[in-house]
């Protein structure tokens, strides 16, 4: 297996997935805003399942650090209406 190394600063994308609920993208983008700076932006993309059960959101932004990811990852995780991150 190789490792990717990842230089940062980096553009960078999250996709979090959940029941197509009216406040998950809402959910999703303050968890984000907790993690960046204000110069930070983010492009948001929505795609919702075939039968509209479920919903995911791709976060664009350029990653500052491994940390900053990391830091991400685990809050969007422990979101109870957050079922998966890639």
């Amino acid at each position: 297996m190789i490792d990717r190394v990842i230089e940062y600063p980096a553009e960078y994308g999250i996709k979090a997935m959940g029941l197509a609920h009216a406040d998950f993208a809402r959910i999703v983008e303050s968890i984000l805003s907790h993690h960046l700076d204000h110069d930070q932006s983010v492009t948001y993309s929505h795609k919702q399942s075939g039968k509209k059960k479920y919903i995911s959101i791709t976060c664009t932004f350029v990653a500052k650090s491994r940390q900053q990811l990391d830091q991400i990852y685990t809050e969007l995780r422990a979101h109870p209406k957050v079922l998966m991150v890639l």
